[in-house]
């Protein structure tokens, strides 16, 4: 409705659960000169470039979704292992770092127990902590995180698909649409984007 001719579906959960769906019956139906694309293929073709043994915190939605099984399956033989991280999702929106940083201790010493060499942080809410995931896994364990990833990948994808990259504005305008403005949400956009984020309620 806002005239998006590229919409990446940036949640992990949603990307495992919904993306072939949107990409092979929503969008063709309904919007055919558009394109969405997902988080998952990208991260999963950096990690397979990075490591054999490929640790994945994540939602316990996109745990069970195997989607990062599969993908990474389609590239490589490494050996994946996940780690459902249901709590951090609420820590951060929660705004509550003390109690993300005990949790994640907790849940990476699961993977770093089992010698992973790469970790993708599987969750768009993820990055905010990924210096504090880098001091536990230590040095050795290559860190695959989203808002590294997929800028880049996307810039690619671009090149590669010039008829898109036309189509898209090159002015670096930013809103944020919310279904709900709440204090909560208020303080984090403040918190993660700057003082002067303004949000604005998506019409659903």
């Amino acid at each position: 409705k806002n005239d998006c001719k590229l919409v990446i579906v940036a949640c992990n959960s949603a990307s495992a659960d919904a993306l072939r769906r949107i990409q092979q019956e929503f969008i063709p139906t309904q919007w055919p000169d558009r394109k969405a694309l997902g988080v998952l293929i990208p991260s999963a073709e950096v990690a397979v470039e990075k490591g054999r043994h490929i640790g994945i915190i994540c939602t316990q939605a996109t745990a069970d979704s195997r989607a990062f099984d599969r993908e990474i399956g389609k590239l490589s033989k490494a050996k994946v292992l996940h780690r459902p991280t249901p709590e951090l999702v609420e820590n951060i929106e929660n705004g509550d770092l003390k109690k993300a940083q005990a949790n994640l201790e907790t849940y990476l010493s699961d993977l770093t127990d089992k010698n992973i060499d790469t970790l993708i942080l599987g969750c768009t809410h993820y990055p905010i902590l990924k210096d504090s995931i880098a001091k536990i896994v230590g040095d050795n364990v290559h860190i695959v995180s989203q808002d590294e990833v997929v800028p880049s990948k996307l810039s690619v994808y671009l090149k590669k698909h010039q008829q898109i990259n036309e189509m898209i504005s090159k002015d670096s305008r930013r809103e944020f649409y919310v279904t709900k403005i709440t204090t909560t949400n208020q303080e984090l956009a403040r918190k993660f984007f700057g003082v002067n984020t303004t949000l604005k309620v998506a019409k659903i």
